[in-house]
Parts: C-alpha cells; structure tokens; sequence
C-alpha cells in the first residue's frame, strides 16, 4: 500500500511478546500519527521511529507478510512490538 506524497498514515504499533521487564503489557496498543510518537518509553520510540516512518509510508517489511513491521524494545531482554499501518478515512490509498 503506498500512500499519496507527504502524507502519513497512521500506524498502529501493539506489544505482541513480553520479554524480561517492562511497564507495558501484551496486547497494549499506541497510534503513532505523524512525525512524533504517542506517548511512551523514550527508548522504544527511538527504536520504533524509522520502522514507523517506513510502515507509515508504505515500504514492505522482510516478513512473510510485508505490511507488518515485528521490532524489538532496544532492552536486552526487549519486549516485541508489531507496527502496521492504518487506513486514513477520507484519502486515496494505492495500491501498487
């Protein structure tokens, strides 16, 4: 799905795996619109934003199913977060 120039689709970005220590639970959701993050960790932002910006824009993942983006919390034992992107209402998607 490729969105219509300089503009960004909101991306939905869910804990789908906990490891080790974290204030965030699975299955806990954020919506990442534009060009700053919603609220939450510093560090899981920081690791999310290019991954976001892409899957926000359109750009296929490496995984088997290309519209989602599987990244982990910086941390050692980080936690697993999917990030995919939503359809904006109002707006032309194309698809390639």
């Amino acid at each position: 799905m490729l969105v219509e120039r300089g503009v960004f689709a909101p991306v939905r970005v869910r804990m789908v795996e906990k490891r080790g220590r974290c204030d965030y639970e699975v299955g806990q959701e954020f919506v990442w619109e534009g060009w700053n993050p919603p609220e939450m960790c510093g560090a899981l932002a920081q690791a999310l934003r290019p991954y976001a910006f892409m899957c926000s824009l359109g750009g296929d993942s490496w995984e088997e199913d290309r519209s989602k983006w599987y990244i982990s919390c910086p941390s050692k034992k980080g936690t697993v977060w999917m990030l995919e992107a939503l359809p904006r209402p109002g707006r032309d998607w194309v698809n390639p």
